[in-house]
């Protein structure tokens, strides 16, 4: 058995409203992995994580997923919960153990309540989050309009990481803007390759927010960035990191799961801005009798 030392290691577990997209993320990522060699779905009850008789025939999650897999040189222990209030024990259990949380939003429904209640239980616990923006490739879904939402609704500096290329069924891919990539959707993977041409004043208007967002984390990152106006991708994680931590930023990435479009920015986003279990400090507990 492979070994990996503690600061290698991303606890990390997937909240969010009950058919947001959770366990559809988590099914491409173990494809992306290497794990499987198909991917699972939901309607039919294929994926790995709901494997219950009764989550097959109810089609969703009503218990917590233990799937562990490696990404870059990490291993992420991902955890997959349900959404629905009655099974809510199985989220709490899920936030008492992880390091960080990605909290999904259906881009179509918006942030919906038990988005925000696991959004709120999470930031009372102190775990740095990701947002994930899932299901853009249907009908009336928009990233700007989600990204706007979940900044007030959750009372959040949600800063984009990545962005659509496309819209609802024109979604082909989406552009890394830490890495300054495009990845492209292609047989149930995604390949690399250069940002289009018609999408660079978008991309430098939201690339332009997130390196602010980086450097404002450091004052040694803010004196260059006043200086040269930029930041190298390097200095630019470096700084995202510092500023996920501390709860500044929540990094927000688009995707659409069904169509294996922007899980691999998700993967790289875990292993750079999420923390390590030995970055989260010991766990304090709490005397039942006395509170």
């Amino acid at each position: 058995m492979k070994v990996y030392k503690t600061d290698l290691l991303r606890n990390v577990t997937l909240i969010g409203h009950g058919q947001s997209g959770k366990t559809s993320i988590s099914e491409v990522a173990l494809s992306y992995a290497g794990l499987t060699d198909r991917l699972g779905s939901v309607e039919e009850g294929t994926t790995v994580s709901d494997s219950d008789p009764e989550e097959i025939s109810r089609n969703t999650s009503i218990s917590l997923a233990f799937l562990p897999f490696e990404w870059e040189g990490c291993k992420v222990n991902l955890l997959d919960t349900p959404g629905y209030a009655d099974f809510g024990g199985e989220v709490a259990a899920a936030l008492r153990v992880a390091d960080g949380a990605i909290l999904v939003v259906d881009a179509a429904a918006g942030v919906e309540v038990q988005t925000e209640r696991y959004s709120e239980a999470a930031a009372e616990k102190g775990l740095p989050r990701l947002i994930a923006v899932s299901k853009l490739d249907r009908e009336n879904t928009d990233f700007g309009r989600a990204l706007a939402e979940v900044r007030e609704s959750l009372r959040c500096n949600a800063v984009a990481v990545s962005i659509p290329v496309g819209s609802q069924t024109g979604l082909s891919g989406v552009v890394d803007l830490v890495k300054g990539v495009c990845y492209t959707a292609s047989q149930g993977k995604e390949s690399e390759g250069p940002i289009p041409d018609d999408m660079a004043a978008t991309v430098d208007e939201y690339r332009e927010k997130l390196v602010e967002a980086a450097a404002e984390a450091d004052d040694e990152l803010m004196e260059k960035y006043l200086e040269e106006e930029t930041l190298s991708p390097k200095e630019i994680v470096q700084g995202l990191r510092a500023a996920t931590l501390a709860g500044k930023v929540v990094p927000t990435l688009a995707l659409s799961a069904s169509n294996t479009i922007g899980i691999r920015s998700l993967l790289n986003t875990i292993v750079a801005d999420l923390p390590a279990p030995n970055e989260m400090g010991p766990v304090k507990g709490t005397n039942p009798r006395t509170g």
